[in-house]
């Protein structure tokens, strides 16, 4: 299959829009009013609502190419096996990595043993929750890689048997249980969990199963319009919960998903499979290869750069944006050229 450019200049956006998320590049409220409507306006709060179409899209597209593989007379139990021992090889090898913890800040506060402190209360913490580890790892970004091969082992059994009513109806039973017990956890449609649900299968499956439908479909240029319409769509409705929920339950506007979050994602995974020429561009393409790898690595780039925000540089919250943004992409383009470690990046 030829590659779609537009994909992969949409993976550059996306993996901009999860470092946001990450970095908060805009602590600066617009209207900080007591009672205000206004006041659930704040610059950064905006930016981490319209940027929450990232991850979804990394699942959506997941499931698309997924499913294009076995559309094309691949075996799904052999497709989905390569995936799952690629994710969980990059699951250990990554949470190896972050076992010690890049706090700078360590060494100010503890001397030359201060990295290891960290690394050893990171281990005593992982030990009295063995769940946090085998769902999210050693940081917790990497709780999408344990997403995803949830995501996959359950659509395998249900796609290879041809029962996509009931994968469909069960992906969005395991949606509707994530958002009762995170985003509406606190209103008359709340439940009480003692684990987090954006962790597992209860978010990502549904993103991947729509993805694997959506493989079923022709891409046309008209898709770019089409996505960006169901997008708008998802975003008013994203928007709409959030603050209904802000407003009446006093629930954190910070939240990965509500209902409208699926519309999001499948909207910008629509207008990514477009091939739209608006969307090719070679430059952001070529970065947009190695989100896997960025992904992963970021938050070593985040953990490093965390202390120089206490020495009050101007604008330090939008270049420690750029920074943990520009650092991950130069060291994944430098890693990619190692062969024994390129798996681990591309």
């Amino acid at each position: 299959m030829a590659r779609i450019e537009s994909v992969d200049t949409f993976r550059f956006i996306a993996i901009s829009a999860v470092i946001a998320i990450h970095t908060s590049p805009f602590g600066v409220s617009i209207n900080e009013g007591p009672g205000n409507a206004l006041s659930f306006m704040r610059l950064n709060t905006l930016v981490d609502l319209l940027a929450r179409f990232g991850v979804p899209y990394f699942f959506v597209i997941s499931g698309y190419f997924w499913g294009i593989k076995i559309r094309n007379g691949a075996c799904p139990n052999t497709v989905s096996k390569r995936a799952i021992k690629k994710l969980l090889i990059l699951f250990l090898v990554w949470s190896a990595v972050y076992i010690p913890f890049f706090d700078v800040g360590s060494f100010a506060e503890y001397g030359l043993i201060g990295p290891l402190k960290t690394a050893y209360w990171h281990l005593l913490d992982l030990l009295n929750d063995p769940a946090t580890f085998i769902f999210q790892g050693t940081k917790g970004h990497l709780w999408f890689l344990v997403g995803l091969l949830c995501s996959i082992a359950i659509a395998t059994p249900f796609v290879k048997k041809r029962k996509m009513n009931a994968l469909v109806a069960l992906s969005i039973g395991l949606y509707l249980i994530g958002l009762s017990a995170k985003a509406y956890s606190a209103s008359p449609l709340g439940i009480s969990l003692d684990f987090n649900t954006r962790n597992g299968p209860f978010f990502g499956t549904l993103f991947f199963v729509s993805g694997y439908l959506l493989s079923g479909l022709q891409p046309t240029q008209l898709w770019l319009k089409r996505g960006l319409l169901i997008a708008a769509f998802g975003y008013l409705m994203h928007f709409s919960e959030l603050y209904y929920l802000w407003k009446w339950y006093g629930t954190d506007p910070h939240q990965d998903y509500v209902f409208g979050t699926y519309f999001v994602g499948i909207g910008a995974a629509v207008a990514s499979l477009s091939n739209h020429p608006s969307l090719i561009k070679s430059g952001l393409g070529r970065i947009g290869q190695l989100t896997l790898g960025i992904y992963a690595i970021h938050y070593i780039f985040i953990d490093l750069l965390r202390p120089l925000g206490k020495q009050a540089i101007p604008l330090w919250d939008l270049w420690y944006f750029m920074l943990v943004l520009g650092l991950s992409v130069l060291s994944v383009v430098i890693l990619a050229k190692k062969r024994v470690i390129k798996e681990m990046v591309q």
